[in-house]
């Protein structure tokens, strides 16, 4: 693991036209997908890619997950904004956690 790396290292997610065009038609910025990417990316190579499905991951298992994204939260909305390790708002962490809460209960992981 790079403690080192920031999100700005990652290459930029390059969406092809059509797709673009797509999300156009259905109002969702691509600055939305780029940022969950980049954040999504940053945490891959972090953590380990595909970790967040792990049943026994600790850190997104209920307790811990929802301390984070509230950790996140509160760190967005009182004005530290900017996440040091990431150097993203945290408030894209917190987007990505929940969304991965989300596919977690989905998919029967977490209950």
């Amino acid at each position: 693991m790079n403690k080192e790396l920031k999100v700005k290292d990652i290459k930029e997610l390059v969406i092809p036209k059509h797709i673009s065009e797509w999300l156009q038609g259905i109002d969702l910025p691509e600055e939305i997908i780029k940022k969950l990417y980049k954040i999504i990316e940053y945490g891959a190579i972090k953590h380990g890619r595909g970790t967040w499905l792990d049943p026994d991951n600790v850190s997104l298992q209920d307790l811990a997950n929802l301390s984070s994204i509230s950790r996140h939260n509160a760190q967005g909305h009182l004005g530290d904004k900017v996440d040091s390790e990431s150097g993203e708002l945290h408030m894209w962490s917190a987007c990505c956690r929940t969304a991965f809460k989300a596919v977690r209960q989905e998919r029967g992981i977490d209950k």
